[in-house]
């Protein structure tokens, strides 16, 4: 649960496309020196302030004051802005790839076409989390499922036939 929410399966493969069978040594030390504390640094974290229900703003708060918990929601919110654009971009692209099964929907569109299906993307997404409470939590699930049965089938067809 851990491996897929840090890392994910998508940075495993850009890695290993780019660096081929050397990248195995630094998945290993990822795994032992990242993904397990941070695991049980998030769960200790987690358990202890359980009650504030605001993640990682919440514990700097708990733990180094008020103005640092500010800044650690703002800075995280920044940090953010670059994500949810390449998330719509995503979505455009996975959807370029469902309507025509290859990667040239985007190639037969200008920037500005693009642009403005990310912009559609945001504006259905915005609806949607208007228009619905506890949208991002079921979006969230839909994902999360998703991102397993990608998994599950990126085990699967690993095998030939």
């Amino acid at each position: 649960m851990a491996f897929v929410t840090v890392i994910g399966f998508d940075d495993i493969i850009y890695n290993f496309k780019n660096q081929g069978m050397g990248v195995i040594t630094s998945w290993v030390l990822m795994l032992f020196l990242y993904v397990i504390p941070y695991s049980l640094m998030v769960g200790q974290l987690g358990s202890i302030f359980n009650k504030e229900g605001g993640g990682l703003s919440s514990w700097i708060r708990g733990t180094n004051g008020e103005f640092l918990g500010y800044f650690t929601a703002w800075t995280y919110w920044a940090a953010s802005i670059p994500y949810v654009v390449d998330t719509a971009n995503s979505v455009v692209v996975g959807l370029g790839w469902a309507i025509k099964g290859s990667g040239k929907f985007q190639d037969t569109m200008s920037n500005g076409q693009f642009a403005l299906w990310t912009l559609l993307v945001f504006v259905v997404f915005i609806a949607i989390q208007s228009r619905f409470k506890r949208s991002l939590e079921l979006l969230s699930s839909i994902g999360g499922v998703a991102m397993f049965g990608m998994t599950v089938l990126f085990v699967i067809m690993r095998f030939p036939p």
